[in-house]
């Protein structure tokens, strides 16, 4: 296990608590960082994406509506904080991507090794068309 030393060990994330108006159900909660498990990686999360799926959840009118509370976030860019046992070929400072489907909204994330894919380690991002 590799473990970036300059890391918090505290995580922030945001859960989505129920449907109906955002500033009645989304709430910050702050609890422990995740450890790195075997075959997985912690990420720190630089960016994760709002999704139309995310505002449906929100008003209860997803398809596939998830069990309440939970952690939002489809996608995610961030980099390796932590590598698991048996976890080759990543290190902390390894920029990655991932779709997570659910769990991006949040400081720091434990994901499937596996699940990742390389990212520019540094990007700008597009300028918006005029």
């Amino acid at each position: 296990m590799t473990v970036d030393s300059a890391v918090s060990l505290a995580n922030a994330r945001v859960t989505m608590t129920g449907s109906g108006e955002p500033e009645q159900h989304i709430v910050t909660v702050r609890d422990a960082r995740p450890a790195a498990r075997p075959g997985k990686v912690v990420v720190r999360v630089e960016a994760a994406g709002v999704s139309y799926a995310e505002v449906q959840m929100l008003q209860h009118l997803h398809p596939f509506p998830p069990k309440f509370p939970f952690v939002p976030g489809y996608d995610l860019v961030g980099r390796i904080v932590e590598t698991g046992p048996g976890v080759t070929g990543l290190r902390p400072g390894d920029r990655v991507a991932a779709m997570p489907r659910q769990g991006a909204w949040q400081e720091y994330v434990e994901l499937p090794a596996k699940h990742l894919a390389a990212a520019p380690s540094t990007s700008t991002p597009p300028s918006p068309s005029p």
